[in-house]
């Protein structure tokens, strides 16, 4: 039992009770944003068949949540010097092939993504957006298909948010391991289609077919497709706690005061 004075103690069932209850309250409002997207979703199924699109994904304990409940801003402090030493790091976790075709999307939490030591490219995609957004990059997820056709999964940086160009904009990629403008040859090398992109608040489906077509200015309707989310519901579901900090991320070395007495300093 916890030491202590019985009065500061508090009982296991009140503990039991609010428990209980956050999860009550949690159950309600992955039900009410399942309801409410599935019948968005109902109204624009039909042009995106052909299309690598999802809004829910499973974690390893096959709980169902909204994809930006999957990303979230890392520090990474010390650990990691710059965005190309994230970049590189999960270019050096193993990898694992994607579920068969037409399977739920399973994306593992990242504690047990750094358990196993392997992920499937989506997987450690969501890492590197983490970890990019944790430097302040205005970092996206993307869902699209690779050169071959194929479901393929990046990362999307815009320098100036809104206002980039394709020149202002940079692909990084987990599979190639490297980075590339938009406006390079290697984009349209890689992509044949960006279809949706995401991150810790947000999550737009494209309306082009072809990566060539795409503008990046996420508040035009013609090329992108907003959807629904609650605030209020997005914070209630995160997967992870994020820190209430600067919105910029504090990569200055911290120092923190020496335990001493003013009298000591001065003798």
């Amino acid at each position: 039992r916890p030491t202590g004075l019985a009065a500061a103690v508090v009982p296991e069932a009140a503990i039991g009770a609010q428990i209980a209850t956050e999860e009550q309250k949690r159950a309600e409002v992955l039900r009410r944003v399942f309801e409410d997207l599935d019948k968005w979703w109902a109204q624009y199924h039909e042009l995106f068949l052909q299309r690598y699109v999802c809004l829910f994904a499973q974690t390893e304990n096959c709980v169902f949540l909204p994809i930006t409940s999957f990303v979230v801003p890392l520090e990474a402090g010390r650990a990691l010097d710059s965005p190309w030493h994230a970049l590189r790091w999960m270019t050096l976790l193993g990898s694992e092939p994607r579920p068969p075709e037409g399977a739920e999307p399973r994306w593992h939490s990242f504690p047990a993504l750094w358990a196993r030591g392997r992920g499937t490219l989506e997987e450690r995609t969501l890492l590197l957006c983490s970890l990019l957004l944790g430097y302040s990059l205005d970092a996206w997820c993307c869902l699209g298909s690779d050169a071959g056709g194929q479901p393929h999964a990046w990362v999307l940086v815009r320098d100036r948010g809104d206002a980039s160009l394709a020149s202002d904009v940079w692909c990084w990629d987990v599979r190639a391991g490297t980075r590339f403008v938009a406006n390079d040859a290697q984009y349209l090398a890689s992509y044949t289609s960006l279809d949706m992109a995401f991150n810790a608040s947000r999550a737009l489906v494209c309306h082009e077919a072809t990566a060539a077509r795409v503008t990046f200015d996420m508040t035009d309707r013609r090329c992108w497709l907003p959807v629904p989310l609650d605030m209020q519901a997005v914070e209630t579901l995160r997967l992870y706690h994020a820190s209430c900090r600067h919105p910029f991320a504090d990569l200055r070395p911290r120092v923190w005061p020496l335990p001493l007495e003013k009298e000591a300093i001065e003798e």
